[in-house]
């Protein structure tokens, strides 16, 4: 009970699932029950399970507040864009390259050829960008780069 108090005292909101598996009186007990528990709380009888799993996803990034904008991931919708990469670029060129692409770039990958004809793995995942030689394994012609961004940053 120690838990569920917790909980209840930290929930911004609360969302009832699997009310279709239950009567409506039960779900009558069920809202006065949480109301005792949780106040003015807004309480969600969740008649459609993909509409709370939604609101739970989205609960989870809000930091208690529900008029914050979560954190984007990349589940969020985004965009995706294609970018050439010069052949014979050099680490540097290709680091200038990532330094000019659009803002809210959260993931990017290509394949480039190198100024001595070594292939270079080009990642970015967030923050982290790295660009390494190819693994041997992975040997594969040279490619676009693909990004993908918010598209509120596009």
């Amino acid at each position: 009970r120690a838990l569920l108090d917790r909980q209840m005292s930290a929930a911004d909101l609360v969302i009832v699932t699997k009310s279709n598996d239950v009567s409506a009186e039960r779900i009558d007990e069920v809202q006065t029950a949480l109301k005792g528990l949780v106040g003015t709380v807004p309480v969600i009888i969740d008649e459609d399970p993909t509409i709370g799993a939604s609101l739970l996803r989205l609960g989870t990034r809000r930091d208690r507040d529900l008029s914050a904008i979560p954190p984007p991931t990349l589940l969020d919708p985004h965009t995706t864009d294609i970018v050439k990469l010069p052949s014979g670029a050099s680490e540097a060129d290709l680091h200038a390259l990532l330094d000019g692409l659009e803002p809210g770039v959260v993931r990017a990958k290509g394949v480039a050829q190198g100024p001595a004809g070594q292939k270079l793995l080009i990642q970015v995942v967030g923050r982290r960008r790295n660009i390494t030689a190819l693994p041997g394994a992975e040997d594969q012609p040279a490619t676009d780069l693909v990004v993908i961004r918010l598209p509120s940053q596009a």
